[in-house]
């Protein structure tokens, strides 16, 4: 009677652990795309805060010296 018990428990036993394996693996998949595209996002915000530097850097060398004299900066 127990001889037919303890055959379908391992097979319970090795599907339970194969679950959890699978679970695993799929979280650590989830959680490397979430790194990549929080990475990916960074970079792109990066190029971007970089890209609209040298834009307002670029527009600021082009001013004229006779319009230069009227632009002021305020302190904080």
């Amino acid at each position: 009677m127990f001889s037919d018990i303890t055959p379908s428990l391992s097979c319970l036993e090795a599907f339970a652990v194969h679950n959890v394996c699978v679970r695993w693996f799929v979280c650590a998949v989830l959680y490397s795309w979430f790194n990549w595209v929080q990475y990916t996002l960074s970079v792109m915000d990066l190029l971007n805060s970089q890209t609209s530097s040298d834009t307002w850097q670029s527009s600021v060398h082009q001013v004229p010296p006779s319009q230069a004299k009227n632009l002021h900066v305020e302190s904080l």
